[in-house]
């Protein structure tokens, strides 16, 4: 009985595992190894850019010329990721008086921001089962 039970839950289960994705990030282009890498990853649109609300956040120690980070098991769905390179470790990306970041920063599929930042819609990308993004650090 306790066999069919299990048996029972692991068919259960498997389509709960096939769903999930994994994403690796990798960002490319950083000038040098001061400081951490500071990485925000979004799921939904409404939480977009406001930093106490991604669904993950990690702080990585920089690497020239690029680091990279996996996460696994992640439900499938729409995504966006915004980092900077805080140079200066003071867990903050440092503006000019006109707005603009003094510090490396980017965000994925390499939007390079004019006059604003980006939409959810402009930076979001499908993660399926396995899908790698690279970035580029903007200076």
């Amino acid at each position: 009985m306790k066999l069919w039970i299990g048996l029972i839950l692991l068919t259960l289960c498997q389509p709960l595992q096939a769903q999930q994705g994994s994403l690796t990030i990798s960002i490319e282009g950083i000038r040098n190894a001061k400081g951490k890498i500071q990485l925000y990853v979004y799921n939904q649109k409404e939480d977009h850019l406001i930093t106490e609300q991604a669904f993950k956040a990690f702080r990585i120690a920089a690497q020239t010329p690029e680091v990279s980070i996996s996460l696994e098991r992640l439900p499938p769905g729409e995504y966006s990721v915004a980092f900077y390179h805080d140079e200066n470790e003071d867990s903050v990306c440092n503006l000019s008086f006109w707005g603009i970041p003094k510090e490396g920063y980017g965000f994925s599929r390499n939007y390079v921001p004019v006059w604003r930042a980006p939409h959810f819609e402009e930076v979001s990308f499908r993660v399926e089962k396995g899908s790698l993004i690279r970035l580029k650090v903007i200076y």
